[in-house]
């Protein structure tokens, strides 16, 4: 009997993070979406990253854990997440981000809603003090763009109301 494949696979490439990473782990656990895979990539860290990974992946079982077998960049540690990703939607979070507990639902919905190939949120930046923070990206409404324009944006061809950021 094979497996029902997840709605969204989480894909978190992971290199020398174990400052954030339980965050970004804490956050992607308590998602209001449970249809989800999370799927953490080990660029080769040298602190406590991977056990930290490896013990997420026991304690549940939706998470699974890859390592690289040569140093390269977040990019193809994301690569590397991607061959075995099973979801119908992928995310991609660096490993010092986290997100609010409904954004991958109403993500979802919203692709779902409007058959859109790309859904596009707001981006906070946090300092130091838990009350100091900034927009980095901030929508007036809920959006979303198909791949050629996100594309488009990503490498910054057109000035437009709408960023998106390649990192």
């Amino acid at each position: 009997m094979s497996q029902k494949s997840p709605l969204i696979s989480i894909i978190v490439p992971v290199y020398n993070a174990e400052d954030y990473l339980p965050r970004c782990i804490t956050s992607i656990v308590n998602q209001s979406e449970k249809d989800l895979e999370l799927i953490l990539v080990n660029d080769l860290s040298t602190d406590n990253s991977l056990s930290m990974m490896e013990q997420a992946a026991l304690q549940y079982d939706f998470i699974r854990c890859l390592t690289v077998k040569k140093k390269g960049s977040g990019g193809g540690a994301r690569n590397i997440g991607l061959e075995i990703a099973k979801g119908k939607y992928v995310s991609f979070l660096d490993n010092d981000d986290w997100v609010d507990s409904n954004m991958y639902k109403k993500c979802i919905n919203l692709l779902e809603k409007t058959k859109g190939e790309i859904s596009v949120c707001g981006v906070l930046t946090e300092y130091s003090s838990p009350f100091e923070r900034s927009s980095r990206y901030e929508y007036d409404i809920e959006n979303t763009i198909d791949g050629k324009l996100a594309l488009e944006l990503m490498c910054r061809q057109y000035n437009q109301d709408i960023s998106i950021s390649p990192l």
